[in-house]
């Protein structure tokens, strides 16, 4: 809970009259040492004095040159953090229609010239102690709010770890090593932020990608490690992990997103855009969008990472490869928007990468399956 100390009360008075302002301003500073009374003659300097120091109160007049009092209350509520300051018109036009349009411009209080010097004291004591309040639940809003953030992060930092235990319970039945599936989860979010996905979206992207392969698991070893070319049949048996990884994740009854976007990314990261991959030969926009980002961010990490069979490739050949299968492999947007932050991607492969060498380029061959 934030306890808040005894502060300064801020008091913009403004009237285009030197006498009433003098008078007003001193009646609200004899109310207390801790209020600090700035005076104005002209609505506009207000709004400028306003637009740099939001007050506590403003007491304004009503009849003003060039900006009158109910367009200034309009013109004050406009302002960035002013919209629940109080203020208080003092005028000596008494009519009800002025009455009625000042509170509907958003006066919060309204008295008459001559107004009685204790009455303008209590008023502004109360309209001072509404906006202490105000003031108060702002902090214990931004406090709750800074408390639920926080245990956000502590949730997803714990689902992530548990999704990161799982995804590496399959990765360690293949070749893929070290940091793939950080770097490739970090480049899916690439992608995912590129497209101004919104950060919750992008968040889910990334914690779910881990677990594009996870159906691995109940692929045979002589098959999954096998080191030569698989038969038509061996091959079917290798397709089947998005299906047995969707088998393992749609499962769950959690309320975990990640988890069921997961599932939505193991069946599908592996149809190609424009037709002819596997499982469903889905095409274009059939395939689900998560899929199609995580299918950019598992091959660029595959064709940058060295392989017992394969040297890594250097940045330029894997873009070049990749932005070849625009519309093919991949969704032509998405390639685009990915190959649109270089940097970013770089950092990533240098951040978390396996070894500290050089990026070199290699003389392989571009792949005839993609990862």
């Amino acid at each position: 809970m934030v306890n808040r100390e005894k502060r300064e009360s801020l008091v913009y008075t403004v009237d285009d009259q030197e006498m009433p302002l003098e008078v007003v301003s001193s009646l609200i500073e004899a109310i207390g040492g801790h209020i600090r009374v700035a005076r104005f003659r002209c609505a506009s300097d207000v709004l400028l004095a306003a637009n740099q120091v939001v007050p506590d109160l403003l007491v304004t007049d009503y009849r003003m040159p060039q900006i009158d009092g109910i367009e200034l209350i309009g013109a004050f509520r406009a302002l960035p953090n002013c919209a629940q300051v109080p203020i208080c018109m003092i005028t000596s036009i008494d009519d009800r229609a002025t009455r009625i349009d000042a509170l509907k411009a958003g006066a919060t209080d309204f008295m008459l010239k001559p107004a009685d010097p204790l009455e303008v004291q209590v008023r502004i004591t109360n309209l001072l102690t509404l906006r202490e309040q105000q003031l108060m639940l702002m902090d214990r809003a931004k406090f709750l709010e800074g408390k639920y953030v926080q245990k956000d992060r502590q949730e997803r930092a714990r689902r992530k770890e548990a999704i990161m235990i799982l995804a590496r319970a399959g990765e360690r039945r293949d070749t893929e090593t070290g940091q793939h599936l950080v770097r490739m989860a970090k480049y899916s979010r690439i992608v995912a932020e590129a497209i101004s996905m919104p950060e919750k979206r992008c968040n889910l992207i990334e914690d779910s990608s881990p677990l594009h392969d996870i159906g691995k698991l109940g692929i045979p070893d002589s098959i999954l490690r096998k080191p030569s070319k698989h038969t038509p049949e061996e091959w079917r048996v290798m397709q089947s992990h998005t299906i047995q990884g969707y088998e393992i994740l749609k499962l769950d009854t959690s309320d975990w997103e990640e988890i069921q976007l997961g599932s939505v990314v193991a069946k599908s990261h592996h149809e190609r855009f424009g037709g002819g991959g596997y499982p469903e030969n889905l095409r274009g926009e059939q395939i689900p969008m998560p899929a199609r980002i995580v299918a950019i961010g598992d091959c660029f990490d595959a064709l940058t990472s060295e392989r017992p069979y394969k040297e890594a490739w250097s940045f330029d050949k894997a873009k070049d490869f990749m932005v070849s299968e625009r519309g093919k492999h991949f969704d032509p947007e998405l390639i685009d928007a990915f190959f649109s932050r270089p940097k970013e991607i770089l950092n990533i492969h240098d951040k978390y990468s396996d070894q500290r060498a050089p990026r070199q380029a290699s003389d392989e061959a571009a792949p005839t399956d993609l990862p």
